[in-house]
């Protein structure tokens, strides 16, 4: 249905009704901006229209649209001023859309561009185009799959991979989804929704899994979706109602700083949704109400810097005037702020948006042209402040960070199906250290799309903006608004062009390391000719040359290998920096090479005993759910973990399904590959085929009955990413998998044999808690190798043992390690 149209003293608009998405040195703190805390600050330039849907882009300008009662195609941007403020910022217009579109779905894709699909008003319904900042221009993508029917008026979130899954109402496929993949350009069908129907009116959180939740509309069920099983699953029954049964509506949902989410109502209720961390349905509870009897229906919201949210509620669904509440997760509790004219604020929530702003700052919009800052309260929460690790060059102009927390904790701000502006990606600010102005790099090609990624490293690409001036910066990379500890960041575009094709170096304790050397190719970008000199202090890196002469555009290659002092490095991270000078203007770059040792026992295998509960970082080629699927012993009583709390389940029925993992390894290494397999019954038929990098190393066909057995293999990696495998198959039952590591081990090899009072001394190196068989031989030749005595499994990293008596003129020796 639709509800009658409401004049708000400026605009006309349409009500919402529920109808049918370079160096690295410590530096000091920069403030967040925190002079006033708690308050509103009009912006001093009015937007050129009534602003409706806002994004922040890459390189921290604002995207914004205008809704024009449905007949809004133009775009506009908001720059911040040259100290980094948004309140005296600059609007400038930009290309308008093919369509025009109120309400509708909205994502920032990793590689930069924006897409927008569908539209509840508008001629946009079935359409989506994407918007390149760089050519300020607007391409309509291809249709989606025939028979998928309209957008329309449709939510949408930025999956795992990248792509973004979008949930239509009035699909021709009922409970039907779509993904567009923004590699290929190209629509394709997404998985059914578990419950059918649609997703209208509703509001989607991502999880720490990267599973995302929703209440269906318009009850109390509620599903997930598993990117790595690209399936919608079912969850908990909701306790309490969220959408209002007159006009199926709920407020914005946000996940939480301690892992929880909360869904808030159209009924006055509020859900909070404990996360189960596996495919298991989670815990829903009955949350604080919210107060005063107000009730939150299509209104936006943001999760603030602070851990706090920032909620508009009204007196009734679309009641006007609207309220602000600060929600507490810690205390459970709202209190209420003002707004920005006052305790209340005069227009209807529906026609209001919120956007996450990278200095801490929340940009508020009521669809006119004036627009407001809220600057929050307290301090950034610690766990959701991102970390730089490295700084490095890409050797095209762009530059590349790793670190933590790069996402944030949580998407930023929220609205629901009408509008996303999800803000989990990184942003990258530097200040010059004598100026004081700020500038914004572009960030691109985030290595994740996720939230709460804990102490995972992540990565991101960024590009200078090219009114940058040369000069020593502080650079932070700020996520929702929460900037992590600063660094120091020299840029200096001199004539001398320092570009490198690796900064790091891996390997294990003892070595080998990979690669061995990495190369700076130096180029003259002046019209004359220059001295150059390289300078390091690690005394496990070697360089040459060290110093030459560059003619205009002439190049040279600086090659920096690793020598023998790598290899009596204790665990650790290290690093070197490499100073190039150059010697005509004496205009110094740094470039930071990083060398990490890693333990002989380092486990590659990502979730290798599936305590995720699911099959998370693993790829399975087979069913998911009914015939493979990870369990904690309750659903298959006949198999228990190994260790822990899961392991995964095996049982195709008539053919093989393949569980198969990328690691990342080092050419020549030598690793320890295991595995504990269960056959619980000995049905069958059944298999198991075990692989390294396309070789079988085992091939199991009508196993008896087993208990857990371990399967181990010694294999050597020929390339730095290794395909591990395993395929089952079990028509009567099922088979066990359970605590899969890959391994680096140090291949043995002698260190001293001495020939005392007629017996042989042998000593070799070893891995401690691993097992060897020395043997020996009287002819080569013969190639006949023998036993000689039990095998031994070594407590420290060398064994010495004794050959008491050998016998006969000559003996040979060799020590082979034991699975």
């Amino acid at each position: 249905m639709r509800h009658n149209s409401a004049w708000n003293g400026t605009n006309l608009l349409f009500r919402r009704g529920f109808c049918p998405i370079l160096a690295l040195i410590a530096g000091l703190l920069l403030p967040w901006q925190s002079a006033m805390a708690g308050t509103w600050t009009a912006l001093n330039n009015g937007a050129p229209d009534s602003i409706d849907t806002m994004l922040l882009l890459p390189d921290g300008t604002v995207m914004a649209t205008a809704g024009n009662n449905g007949q809004g195609s133009g775009w506009y941007r908001l720059t911040p001023d040259s100290h980094g403020s948004y309140v005296n910022g600059t609007w400038t217009t930009l290309t308008p859309m093919n369509y025009t579109r109120l309400y509708y779905t909205s994502q920032v894709l990793k590689n930069g561009n924006v897409l927008v699909a569908g539209a509840e008003y508008g001629s946009g319904t079935n359409s989506a185009e994407i918007y390149n900042p760089q050519l300020n221009t607007w391409t309509v993508t291809p249709s989606p799959p025939a028979g998928q029917g309209l957008f329309y008026d449709c939510i949408s979130e930025t999956i795992s991979n990248g792509n973004i899954l979008v949930a239509p109402v009035q699909p021709a496929v009922y409970g039907g989804t779509d993904i567009y993949n923004i590699l290929s350009g190209t629509w394709s069908s997404g998985p059914t929704l578990v419950n059918d129907g649609y997703e209208d009116e509703a509001s989607w959180v991502k999880l720490p899994d990267q599973s995302i939740l929703t209440i269906d509309p318009f009850g109390t069920d509620s599903e997930r979706y598993i990117p790595t099983l690209n399936q919608w699953v079912n969850d908990g029954i909701v306790p309490v109602a969220i959408y209002d049964v007159t006009n199926g509506e709920m407020g914005p949902a946000f996940l939480l700083p301690d892992g929880t989410a909360i869904f808030p109502g159209a009924t006055g209720n509020t859900a909070i949704y404990t996360p189960s961390g596996s495919t298991s349905p989670g815990t829903w509870t009955a949350g604080p109400a919210l107060p005063n009897s107000l009730v939150t229906a299509d209104a936006p919201g943001a999760m603030m810097v602070n851990g706090k949210v920032l909620f508009t509620l009204t007196a009734g669904v679309f009641g006007n005037p609207t309220y602000f509440y600060e929600y507490d997760s810690v205390a459970k509790s709202f209190a209420q702020v003002n707004g920005p004219a006052g305790p209340t604020f005069g227009q209807v929530s529906f026609a209001m948006r919120m956007l996450d702003l990278p200095d801490g700052t929340v940009l508020f919009s009521d669809t006119s042209p004036q627009l407001y800052v809220y600057q929050p309260g307290g301090t950034p929460l610690a766990a959701g402040r991102p970390t730089i690790n490295t700084l490095s060059t890409n050797g095209d102009g762009s530059y590349h960070l790793t670190g933590t927390l790069f996402n944030g904790i949580s998407e930023g701000a929220a609205y629901g199906d009408d509008a996303q502006m999800d803000s989990n990606y990184p942003l990258v600010r530097m200040t010059n250290s004598l100026s004081g102005l700020v500038y914004y790099a572009r960030t691109f090609n985030w290595s994740s799309s996720g939230v709460m990624t804990g102490t995972n490293i992540v990565s991101t690409d960024f590009v200078l903006p090219a009114t940058i001036p040369q000069g020593i910066y502080s650079l932070v990379v700020s996520a929702n608004g929460n900037a992590s500890a600063p660094i120091t960041f020299v840029y200096s575009p001199d004539a001398l062009l320092v570009s490198s094709t690796n900064l790091a170096f891996v390997g294990t304790a003892g070595g080998s390391f990979t690669p061995v050397s990495t190369s700076f190719i130096l180029t003259n970008l002046g019209p004359t000719s220059l001295n150059w000199a390289v300078g390091k202090t690690a005394s496990w890196l070697g360089i040459s040359p060290t110093n030459g002469i560059l003619a205009s555009s002439g190049s040279a290659t600086v090659t920096a290998s690793l020598n023998t002092n790598a290899n009596s490095l204790a665990v650790g991270i290290y690093t070197n920096t490499f100073l190039f000078t150059n010697l005509s203007d004496h205009v110094v770059q740094s470039r930071i090479v990083t060398l990490q040792v890693n333990p002989l026992q380092f486990q590659l295998v990502q979730n290798n005993g599936f305590e995720t509960g699911d099959f998370t970082d693993w790829g399975l080629n087979g069913d998911a759910g009914t015939y493979n699927f990870v369990d904690n012993g309750t659903y298959f009583p006949e198999i228990q973990p190994h260790s822990g709390s899961y392991c995964a389940i095996m049982g195709e029925v008539g053919f093989l399904a393949y569980l198969s993992q990328t690691n990342f390894t080092t050419p020549g290494q030598l690793y320890l590959f295991s595995s504990w397999v269960n056959s619980p019954d000995g049905g069958g038929p059944n298999e198991c085929s075990i692989a390294w990098n396309g070789t079988t190393l085992f091939d199991g066909v009508n196993m008896p009955a087993i208990g857990w057995t371990n399967l181990a293999f010694f294999v050597t990696a020929t390339g730095t990413n290794t395909v591990i495998q395993f395929g089952f198959r079990d028509d009567a039952t099922w088979l066990g998998l359970d605590d899969v590591t890959v391994i680096p081990v140090r291949a043995p090899a002698f260190t001293t044999v001495a020939n005392s009072g007629g017996s042989i001394h042998l000593t070799w190196s070893a891995t401690s808690g691993l097992t060897y068989q020395l043997l020996y031989s009287t002819n080569l030749t013969a190639g006949a190798w023998q036993n000689l005595g039990s095998p031994i499994t070594a407590t420290t990293n060398t064994v010495i043992t004794t050959d008491p008596a050998p016998s006969g003129p000559q003996r040979f020796y060799r020590v082979m390690l034991v699975p």
